[in-house]
């Protein structure tokens, strides 16, 4: 997610068939996300399916670049697994079945396989590699460890919430987990949309510079008036007072800026501009779910505080 651009980086404008490209791809894209919140069921399960694993090999791909050596098939596996569970959950629940989260047999069993192969690789690997400087080869081989299970905590775990959003039931005076799913969407693209337009005509002050040069204060006020006018403008079909509403976009916008921060320092500390490349005009996946991530979370869990 590209956002809180200054005025002068937003003069370089990309050119007409690189923006035909990123417009046509957009388009696809929103379309097939509407099509899974509305419809959900397999849909839903491919598209999170999809970008869990995606995401994770662009991760571990950007992690290779930065001299890490993550267990690839290992960490793409348990993204899936953690990204299936949330699906579990969320069918579960549409079922009328009370689901118990990660404590489930099979889970944790799938994970702790996954965890004690991953932790006996690097361990090898340290020892094989590492026989003149064992100290330093083990901290390499716990630092590979490391990037494996976070990415795919990072990737599938956070994806998660997406089915288990989605599948809330509603009623009682709640919203069902469509209108939710819908306020991630729309919510998240008003404060990329209103933190590109105010940074463009008005921004000066960089918001974090050593993260990334394109953020700025003025940005982030427009992505919070953005946030904050979407979650109200959904106020109604979120069955929310506007006094909820507002301090819901406040936190959804916090929570969308945190995500493209940590995709952008991740990035940054390799020395590359996008996670991939597989979306035309719009770069990787994880370019594209970054801030997602984080605001997926933070509305579930504001829904669960809430009663929902």
């Amino acid at each position: 997610m590209s956002i809180t651009q200054t005025k002068e980086e937003a003069q370089g404008r990309k050119k007409p068939g690189q923006l035909g490209a990123r417009v046509a791809s957009g388009v696809v894209l929103v379309g097939v996300v509407l099509a899974a919140i509305f419809l959900k069921g397999l849909l839903l399960m491919a598209l999170v399916a999809l970008a869990a694993v995606l995401g994770s090999h662009e991760l571990y791909t950007i992690a290779r670049r930065a001299g890490y050596n993550p267990w690839y098939p290992a960490g793409v596996a348990l993204a899936l697994l953690l990204a299936m569970r949330g699906y579990l959950g969320g069918s579960e629940m549409l079922s009328g079945v009370v689901y118990t989260g990660p404590s489930s047999g099979v889970e944790l069993l799938v994970v702790a396989w996954v965890l004690l192969f991953t932790i006996a690789r690097q361990v090898r690997t340290a020892s094989v590699a590492s026989d003149a400087l064992p100290a330093s080869g083990a901290r390499m081989g716990w630092a590979d460890f490391g990037v494996t299970l976070g990415g795919a905590i990072y990737t599938g775990g956070l994806l998660g919430y997406a089915p288990l959003l989605a599948a809330l039931p509603g009623g009682g005076g709640q919203a069902d987990g469509t209108a939710w799913m819908l306020l991630v969407l729309v919510g998240t693209a008003a404060c990329d949309t209103g933190a590109y337009f105010m940074g463009s005509l008005f921004g000066r002050r960089k918001l974090i510079p050593r993260i990334s040069a394109a953020k700025t204060w003025e940005g982030l006020v427009g992505g919070v008036l953005g946030a904050v006018v979407a979650a109200v403008a959904l106020s109604g079909l979120l069955k929310l007072s506007v006094l909820a509403a507002v301090l819901l976009g406040l936190a959804l916008c916090a929570a969308a800026v945190s995500g493209d921060l940590v995709e952008s320092l991740i990035k940054r500390a390799v020395g590359v501009k996008d996670s991939g490349s597989i979306i035309p005009g719009h770069g990787g996946v994880l370019d594209r779910i970054d801030s997602i991530l984080f605001v997926l979370v933070t509305v579930y869990w504001f829904v669960t505080v809430n009663g929902g």
